[in-house]
């Protein structure tokens, strides 16, 4: 089913008619350089559209897996990030990201968060496709560090 997590009603309706057992939540709006250029679309999608998710989960007590992101860090790191590293989002998308982190944590007793650097399938837009397409039509690509 397709839904706007970032209409609350819409979310808290759904929800109970498909009787969930537990809930992955991948939503996101992932384009880096466009969370800065709209901070308040990030925020509207992956804080307050997470909450959304958050609270109808909490309504039918079942458990959330929250597909997160490695931005919520500096960076700057040179080993592996761990769950025991605090974040320290530099850009939007990250500080948009940690803050849907902090209502699911607010808000469930059960949920488990993946901080991951790579998430991608054959639908949609996803970073090794659109490397892909850009290489064969550019001789030079900008990628995001």
């Amino acid at each position: 089913n397709k839904i706007d997590i970032t209409d609350l009603e819409a979310v808290k309706e759904l929800f109970p008619r498909l009787t969930p057992h537990f809930v992955i939540h991948a939503a996101a709006y992932t384009d880096v350089d466009g969370c800065e250029k709209d901070a308040d679309k990030a925020y509207k999608v992956n804080a307050l559209g997470t909450r959304n998710i958050a609270l109808a989960c909490q309504k039918l007590d079942i458990p959330l897996l929250y597909m997160s992101t490695d931005f919520v860090f500096r960076g700057d790191k040179e080993i592996p990030y761990d769950e025991f590293d605090e974040p320290a989002p530099i850009n939007i998308y990250g500080k948009s990201k940690l803050a849907g982190e902090s209502y699911i944590k607010s808000f469930l007793s059960r949920y488990f968060i993946v901080r991951s650097s790579w998430l991608y399938g054959q639908w949609g837009k996803n970073f090794v496709a659109t490397i892909l397409k850009l290489a064969r039509e550019k001789s030079v690509l900008k990628v995001v560090d």
